[in-house]
């Protein structure tokens, strides 16, 4: 496949260098750098064209002083954590092998379709490209038919047409949003429409605009590289929305919001310092209660208490030979990893603990059990050994012996496999570009729950928000309903979600929330992150911050 990647800028960032990398090293894809000299600046990202349409000293003095944040940010992230090289700059002869191909184009007004000239034109259409990727934000090109085969690729990572500065991290760090979110269009060269094909929502990186936004960056252009790989691979983008350019626009914030959003990074930063200064952090307790989930009392819940030392978490509850046992994390503090452990239920609604049931040299958490063939299988979460383990029950509950991977060289975390439609569907939620776990479910499809051989879902990632981290199983028989968490901008494990699976197959997903667990239910506790139940029992987990002492 031939692929034009189109900038105006004469040098390129981290995230541009580290994309084109990407490209280049993967077979059958041969990539040209097409760049564009603009003759008419008018209209188009700068401060010189923000100050022609924004005449009043108020609105100038408002962009300076977010520019001035933003080489505050940058010089605390560049030198006082670490982070050269998300500032280091490249210029295209600095890439070894990359073909360049020069053009001279004009901008509209809206900064968002470019023209290029007579001469440019000619020689987009001597590479005979298959793609053309806008590496600028969102941009449509003239007479594109002419000059790409299937059509163009633009981001919308953090990019405004309008202003100098990257706008919506900013946004979501100041009003606390949850996520930050980013989305990929494709103009298609034979119908001329544009539609967003892919699109996510990730964790607010809550210290700061910038720190965020780079993060959010790098996941973009991840995803990007994957649709890439789909279209060489002759895969039919599907559209998931039409594209219009008023989601294009964002608005500079005022000279007040900016001095609010300053006064609440250093709240931010003196809340991080204490917290590490006194070693606070998440408290997980667990309870449990008679009866299904959906007659959940929470006045007359028992609670587990937890070891010296340490704290469980993440509880599965199984009702097997005539046994009530809870299966948990148990986080030991002075090693900084958990192990799984197991307590009972007795017939009285008293619980005792029974000792651990797997120990590995790494962090275990998430202990998924099921039933198959006469044998009890667990999976607990093992993302430290970037596999997805497979263990067998050999005496019921605390002998277990470790089978073999079901995924390997996977980083992903609580999986949860269920029975459907005559097929065994895993779902797992993975991390993309060294971020978090929390924001991608992925699916895979087999036809027994201890195969090695798992077909990724066709539209993976098939949730990508707020909502998508597995947080437990109902041990109930029906397979249309499924646990998840939520978080919040400075909270992992916000509450919990009952979905209802609406449509799954191997190409298509949908669930909607049918019931919501918040820790407001329980006073003195700031989060909820699992819950299982069966006819019998609910088990569930609540967070506490508070100093963790060692044991």
């Amino acid at each position: 496949m031939k692929v034009g990647l189109i900038t105006h800028c004469k040098a390129l960032s981290f995230a541009h260098y580290t994309f084109i990398a990407s490209v280049m090293a993967t077979a059958d894809m041969d990539v040209s750098l097409i760049e564009v000299e603009l003759t008419n600046t008018s209209g188009y990202n700068g401060t010189a064209s923000f100050f022609r349409k924004n005449k009043s000293l108020i609105d100038r003095f408002n962009l300076q002083l977010l520019k001035g944040q933003a080489i505050i940010e940058r010089t605390i992230l560049k030198k006082g954590m670490g982070y050269k090289d998300w500032y280091k700059v490249w210029a295209p002869k600095d890439i070894v092998g990359l073909k360049v191909i020069k053009a001279l184009g004009t901008v509209t007004t809206s900064g968002i379709t470019l023209a290029l000239d007579d001469v440019g034109r000619v020689s987009l259409r001597q590479g005979k490209f298959d793609v053309l990727i806008s590496l600028d934000g969102p941009m449509s090109i003239a007479e594109l038919p002419e000059l790409a085969h299937l059509g163009l690729l633009s981001t919308n990572c953090d990019h405004s047409v309008q202003y100098p500065v990257s706008l919506s991290s900013f946004w979501s760090v100041y009003t606390k949003k949850s996520t930050t979110g980013f989305h990929v269009s494709f103009k298609s060269s034979l119908t001329q429409q544009e539609s967003v094909v892919f699109k996510g929502n990730r964790t607010t990186k809550d210290l700061c605009w910038k720190y965020n936004y780079h993060y959010l960056q790098k996941e973009c252009y991840h995803y990007l590289y994957q649709l890439m790989v789909k279209l060489n691979a002759d895969f039919q983008l599907k559209a998931l929305s039409r594209i219009s350019n008023a989601e294009l626009d964002t608005k500079i914030p005022k000279w007040y919001q900016i001095l609010s959003y300053q006064w609440q990074v250093l709240r931010t930063l003196s809340k991080k310092t204490k917290n590490h200064l006194t070693n606070t952090g998440d408290y997980w307790t667990v309870y449990y209660s008679k009866g299904s989930y959906d007659k959940l009392d929470f006045s007359k819940v028992k609670k587990i208490e937890n070891p010296k030392g340490g704290f469980f978490a993440d509880p599965f509850i199984l009702h097997y030979d005539n046994r009530n046992i809870v299966f948990v994390e148990e986080f030991v503090i002075n090693e900084k990893k958990a192990v799984i452990s197991a307590l009972e239920i007795d017939k009285d609604d008293n619980y005792k603990y029974l000792g651990e049931v797997i120990r590995e040299p790494f962090h275990l958490s998430y202990p998924f059990i099921f039933e198959y063939e006469n044998a009890l299988y667990m999976i607990p979460e093992s993302s430290a050994s970037k596999s997805i383990r497979l263990y067998k029950c050999k005496t019921f509950p605390l002998e277990w012996e470790y089978q073999y991977d079901l995924i390997s060289n996977i980083d992903a975390v609580d999986t949860t496999i269920m029975f459907r439609d005559h097929k065994y569907w895993l779902f797992t939620n993975l991390k993309e570009q060294d971020w978090e776990h929390n924001s991608i479910l992925e699916c895979y499809v087999a036809d027994s729950p201890i195969s090695q051989q798992w077909k990724p879902h066709e539209n993976n990632p098939v949730y990508f928000d707020n909502g998508a981290r597995n947080g437990g199983f109902l041990y109930n028989g029906n397979m249309e309903h499924m646990v998840s968490q939520t978080y919040d901008i400075d909270t992992y494990g916000k509450s919990i979600q009952i979905k209802r699976i609406k449509i799954l197959s191997e190409n298509q997903f949908d669930a909607e929330v049918v019931k919501e667990f918040e820790p407001k239910l329980m006073k003195g506790f700031q989060g909820m992150h699992h819950m299982s139940s069966d006819d019998s029992f609910t088990v569930f987990d609540a967070l506490q911050k508070r100093p963790i002492k060692k044991g």
